[in-house]
């Protein structure tokens, strides 16, 4: 079917005079001390926002060297970029990412000084993103913060053809970003077998 277009133009381009920490094949292991019951909510299907927050800061900080999250999340994001944070919600309230973990990730990329209008958490589907509680009664985002979804619709660009020659669009949420925040989850899936962050990225 042709030669596949480039995509150069694609290539999100952090902002003038700014490189993002790169550090591939690095993990960071969090632990919390105290039984499992004690570290999640009355529900326990989410954990207690303090724990999450807390074990966020420690990771983020174990894996850069510096002295706090916001340090932290300076190797990663620049003020000036354009922020866009996925989440994954599909399984529902039930195995989404926790708002106790996203809430704590915007408030740090505000504090790195990016304005409230070019941060976007977005999803798939509106199920999706209301089963990480984002926008519903009682789970407030820091005023400005924008949300949406693709619905598997609003992919303007052309087809690239990336892997095994199929065509791939994406959503204008990841186009219109400079950084990514990729918030999956760690489980089965019906069609890719398991569910990491490419798969995130793309859905």
């Amino acid at each position: 079917a042709g030669e596949p277009a480039s995509i150069d133009h694609l290539i999100a381009k952090p902002p003038a005079g700014f490189s993002p920490m790169v550090v591939p094949g690095k993990v960071v292991q969090v632990t919390k001390a105290g039984d499992l019951k004690s570290l999640m909510q009355k529900n326990q299907l989410w954990p207690r926002p303090e724990v999450a927050r807390a074990m966020l800061e420690k990771g983020m900080t174990a894996f850069t060297g510096a002295p706090d999250i916001v340090a932290a999340m300076k190797k990663f994001i620049h003020k000036d970029d354009v922020v866009a944070i996925k989440v994954n919600g599909i399984a529902l309230e039930a195995l989404a990412t926790n708002f106790e973990l996203i809430l704590p990730v915007v408030e740090t990329v505000l504090k790195v000084g990016v304005p409230p209008d070019r941060i976007t958490i977005y999803e798939q589907y509106p199920n999706f993103l209301r089963g990480t509680r984002v926008g519903r009664k009682g789970y407030d985002l820091p005023a400005g913060v924008k949300t949406g979804t693709h619905n598997n619709r609003d992919h303007s660009m052309p087809g690239v053809r990336i892997y095994n020659g199929i065509p791939t669009r994406y959503c204008h949420f990841l186009l219109d970003a400079t950084a990514v925040i990729n918030i999956s989850l760690i489980k089965d899936h019906s069609i890719c077998g398991y569910t990491g962050l490419l798969k995130n990225m793309t859905h």
